[in-house]
């Protein structure tokens, strides 16, 4: 009877979690807290139908239709919005004769940065690219309303939506559950059973121990090469990046590449995932080398989102459940890839088995309780990592329903889902964020970089060192 009571009360207004506090209060004109996530497919997108879709996808996850407001007694709350539908930008891309071109089907690496005030704005905007043969849908995402795996999430029911919308009569179109909003009040449990529990209180120790070397270590940030910091000392104005364009690169690894990188990685009794890490974190010592100088007692840190979704959050709408893990090393620490690839695996490995994700939001929590702690803490704009690193494995199976596939890409009634991807926002002195994922057989590297203080050559060139290291890995694989 209890839990029926419980279940009948309103959901809103919803009291703020401390990650989502976190974010929101991160916000800042120069450097919005606001994630971005593409699509492309083969074909043309219906407007009313891709509208329609739109809307019913954002009324099943109300984050997304809500502000923040501070209530009496409350604190910071999110409160539904009065609107009800969500208008989408349509733009056409043609030649420069107006005509449709193969060139045209290239879209432009070069996306505006969007700032979203929560206070006033609902947390998602989406653009529409539509050339003759293809069409690019760009969401501009809140951090504070969802993470990038409620992000897929989300973007799966809307394309969920729009195939139940176009799929023709007879035909097979997506399978899906709509999200229960009740389960926003489950967004903070991260219970994980009597074993993990008992586990947390035997390393409790320990978990202090993390929490201090976090906030006291201080990690060296990603240098810009010297000709990008004396064009910047020699620029007016360059405080705020607001819709400014910045490049988010993308390159795309085979799938024979990708094959022989994951047995690299088995021969070594590591994961791919635990290679990647490794290569960035050399990566940046021998960037920084050549650009800046960096010292052997230097911090090289790697803030690695994870989930903490549990079978306790199947039907969640887009929310945030996520936390970080933080692989930190010195810089002679990566004087031999072999060790330190297996310190990664071991870390990586205590992580996920003692869901030390908890360590994080628990750092989160304490220094929300303290008034003005955490505001003061994330003003001071020091380096709280050197990149952030996201492997989302194959995307596919971030989606809670199922689509019908061609070539291992959905469908979603008249058009094909040929790619799928994001990148998370930078904050001052995190220059760069990268995310892998699997798509349609493949596995693509997306990198956006802080544009206040690397170029898009220095983004490209990073980004192509990170993909030459990967590359001859699998190389050496095919040796062996």
């Amino acid at each position: 009877m209890q839990a029926g009571r419980t279940d009948s009360l309103p959901v809103f207004p919803l009291p703020l979690s401390d990650f989502e506090y976190y974010m929101h209060v991160d916000d800042r004109p120069s450097h919005p807290m606001v994630f971005v996530m593409v699509v492309t497919v083969a074909g043309t997108l219906q407007r009313s139908d891709f509208q329609q879709s739109i809307d019913a996808a954002i009324s099943a996850n109300p984050l997304f239709r809500s502000h923040i407001r501070t209530l009496p007694g409350k604190g910071a709350c999110w409160v539904l919005s009065q609107q009800t539908t969500w208008p989408v930008e349509w733009q056409t891309i043609q030649s420069t004769h107006g005509q449709y071109s193969a060139a045209a089907e290239e879209f432009d690496e070069l996306l505006p940065i969007r700032a979203i005030d929560l206070t006033r704005e609902c947390g998602i905007q989406i653009l529409v690219q539509q050339s003759e043969l293809k069409s690019r849908v760009v969401f501009y995402l809140h951090h504070a309303c969802c993470d990038g795996l409620g992000g897929l999430q989300f973007i799966g029911e809307v394309f969920a939506f729009y195939s139940r919308r176009t799929t023709p009569d007879g035909g097979r179109s997506a399978d899906f559950q709509l999200p229960d909003p009740k389960q926003l009040r489950l967004r903070e449990r991260f219970e994980c059973g009597a074993a993990g529990a008992e586990r947390q209180k035997r390393s409790l120790r320990k978990s202090l121990a993390k929490a201090a070397r976090l906030i006291f270590r201080k990690p060296v940030p990603i240098q810009a090469p010297p000709q990008t910091r004396s064009n910047q000392a020699g620029s007016s104005g360059s405080g705020s990046n607001t819709n400014a364009p910045v490049a988010i690169r993308t390159r795309v690894i085979p799938r024979s590449v990708f094959r022989a990188l994951r047995a690299t990685a088995n021969g070594a009794g590591v994961s791919v995932n635990d290679l990647c890490i490794r290569e960035m974190m050399l990566l940046i010592r021998d960037w920084n080398k050549k650009f800046g100088g960096i010292r052997n007692n230097d911090w090289i840190r790697v803030a690695v989102p994870i989930s903490m979704r549990s079978a306790e959050h199947d039907r969640m709408p887009a929310t945030n459940l996520v936390s970080y893990a933080f692989i930190t090393r010195r810089v002679s620490e990566c004087s031999d890839p072999e060790a330190l690839a297996k310190s990664i695996h071991e870390q990586t490995g205590d992580v996920l088995y003692n869901r030390e994700g908890i360590v994080f939001l628990k750092c989160i929590r304490v220094l929300r309780k303290l008034p003005g702690a955490l505001r003061l803490l994330l003003g001071l704009k020091s380096c709280f990592c050197t990149v952030v690193l996201a492997n989302v494995g194959d995307i596919r199976r971030r989606f809670s329903g199922r689509f019908p596939l061609e070539s291992g890409q959905w469908v979603a009634g008249d058009v094909v889902v040929e790619d799928i991807w994001g990148v998370a926002p930078v904050r001052p002195n995190t220059r760069a964020a990268v995310t892998i994922g699997e798509y349609g057989g493949q596995m693509t590297v997306h990198l956006r970089t802080d544009g206040t203080v690397m170029t898009s050559a220095d983004s490209e060139a990073f980004l192509a060192e990170l993909v030459t290291r990967l590359t001859g890995l699998a190389e050496t694989s095919d040796a062996h």
